[in-house]
Formats: structure tokens, sequence, C-alpha cells
């Protein structure tokens, strides 16, 4: 199950018993009253990837103090992203809500789709309207090529590489930044526009470097000259029809990306050693997604790379 995605659906016990035993949500009508009257309706299913919207989530028909319950939902791999998707649909019927980061209001009509794709449930208790036994933090999501390495990327001026190797002009002595997002890199780097960062490159490492990235920069944080480091920055995605109809801005802000800084001997070895005959200049590729401009550009980056998102199962 480690591969799974997870989600959270909080609701009263009701729900949350129909939901463990079916396996799934439920798409019918709700009915609630205000004032005396009763109403119905065809609400969305909340549910998100993040805590702090599960505690301010005020579903209709439920009383506050009736939340007593939160459904965790495992999923296949790439719903999340899937719904992120049909948030952009064209078919009113089958679009996704927008919501807070994280969250998603999936329609009734989208329910039997997003049903098939749950795998297993678990049922936890909220207290005083708060859920406090479970906290979302997942592990990094990173990108894997078809050999099981992970892809690290960056973006720099052009004199620092030579075909597949770094040249004798980049400065050892400062700190340079590995990033594990490509979307992230694309924006920092404005798709390789922005001045002495023209070149992208990528360069694929086994588990056992990454490992030793996260090993050693969790223990040099508290180091006055550490020679690697590591920082989490807000990580972004494209909203494809905005990107499409040229509304700015297009790069939105959506979980959360990991970098290392490395330096001194940490630099030294990932020049000298790890990034020797790997180094892939992928400026072009993306270039070329930018000036097409596809509806989906995220899934056609990892295409034309040939990389797949997977969560990182280390603990930093």
């Amino acid at each position: 199950m480690n591969d799974l995605e997870l989600l959270i659906r909080k609701c009263s016990e009701e729900e949350a018993e129909n939901i463990r035993r079916n396996n799934s949500l439920d798409s019918s009508q709700v009915k609630y009253q205000v004032n005396g009257i009763t109403y119905s309706s065809d609400c969305s299913k909340w549910v998100s990837s993040k805590i702090d919207f599960i505690n301010q989530y005020s579903p209709k028909g439920v009383k506050p103090e009736n939340y007593s319950c939160a459904v965790l939902l495992h999923v296949v791999p790439g719903t999340i992203e899937a719904l992120r998707i049909y948030r952009d649909s064209d078919d009113k019927s089958m679009r996704v809500r927008r919501g807070p980061r994280g969250s998603f209001g999936i329609p009734p009509a989208l329910c039997d789709w997003f049903n098939n794709r749950i795998i297993k449930t678990q049922t936890i208790q909220v207290t005083n309207n708060v859920l406090t036994e479970f906290t979302n933090n997942p592990s990094p999501e990173l990108l894997m090529n078809e050999k099981n390495e992970y892809a690290t990327f960056m973006a720099f001026s052009p004199k620092f590489l030579d075909k597949r190797h770094f040249t004798s002009l980049i400065n050892r002595d400062r700190m340079s930044w590995i990033k594990t997002s490509i979307l992230w890199t694309l924006w920092r780097s404005e798709w390789g526009y922005r001045p002495g960062q023209e070149r992208i490159i990528e360069l694929d490492v086994s588990k056992e470097y990454l490992d030793s990235l996260f090993s050693s920069a969790a223990s040099h944080q508290k180091s006055d000259m550490p020679s690697i480091i590591y920082q989490t920055d807000p990580d972004r995605r494209i909203i494809g029809a905005r990107w499409i109809r040229r509304e700015e801005p297009y790069f939105v802000k959506a979980g959360h990306t990991t970098h290392f800084g490395i330096r001194r001997e940490a630099l030294h070895n990932y020049i000298d050693r790890i990034s020797q005959g790997n180094i892939k200049d992928i400026t072009e590729k993306m270039q070329d997604i930018y000036h097409t401009r596809p509806l989906h550009p995220r899934q056609e980056i990892l295409n034309m790379l040939n990389l797949v998102p997977v969560n990182y199962d280390e603990k930093v």
C-alpha cells in the first residue's frame, strides 16, 4: 500500500460507516434543514490531502458537532493529478470544484470514476471538531526513470556546460542547488529564458545517492557551515486551460518540493563523480512545451522525459 495516494474526508459517523462498508463515496442527494425547511442538494463530495482544509470543512446537512469521523481514502496513484485535470473539464457535470490548495469537490457524476480508484478506507475519530490523529505530511514526490533512478534538475549559465560534462568555469566554492521538481525548475528559470539560467539539465541519480543527500542534509542542518543542506519550497503546477488562454499567472503553488544545497566536498563529488556522463540537456525539450502550450503540460513533460511521479519512502 505504500505506493498509493492518500486523501481524507471529514464526515458524520453514519457516512463514515457507509463509506467503510461500501468502500466508496455516496453520490446520492443530501437532504438538510434550514429554518425548518428541508432542502435537497447534489452537493460535491469534498476530499483533501491537507489537514488544514479538513479541519475547516463544513458540509451541508451536517452540524459541526456531528463531524465525529474522518475517512482516509487510499487511492490509485495518479488520482490527485487526474482530479486537478478534471477541474478544467469542459463538461460542467464532470468538473471538479475548486477549493483551498489540496482540496477537491468531486461532483456526483464523477463519483463512480473516483470510487473505482479507491483501494482501501480507514476511519478515525475526530475530537472537538478537530482532526488530531492524522497529519498528512507525505514523503516528497520525486520523478523516477525506467531504471529506478531519481531525476534531479539544475538551471545555470551555458558557460558551465560542455555537452554532457560541467566545464572548469563552474564555481566549486559557492553553494549549488539540486532541485527535485521539474515544474519548480521551469518556474524558477522561466523555461530557460532567465539570464544566467539559460540551460536546464536533468541528472538521474541512484536511490543510494539520494538517501545520502537526505540523511546528510538532516544531520547537518544545525551546523554553521554544512556541506549539504535541504530546503523546502512551495512547488508549482500549471493550469493548462489558463495557460492556453494566456492568462497570468498559469504557474500556481501546489504542494512542496525539496532542494539540496551542496558545496565543498559534496559539490566536488557531484561534479567529478555523480554527474560524469549522466547530464542531459533538456532545455530545447522544455522550450518546445512552452511554445506548443499543451492542455496537460505536466503529463506532456513527464512523457517527453520518460519519468513517472513516485513518493520517496525515506523520512526527512
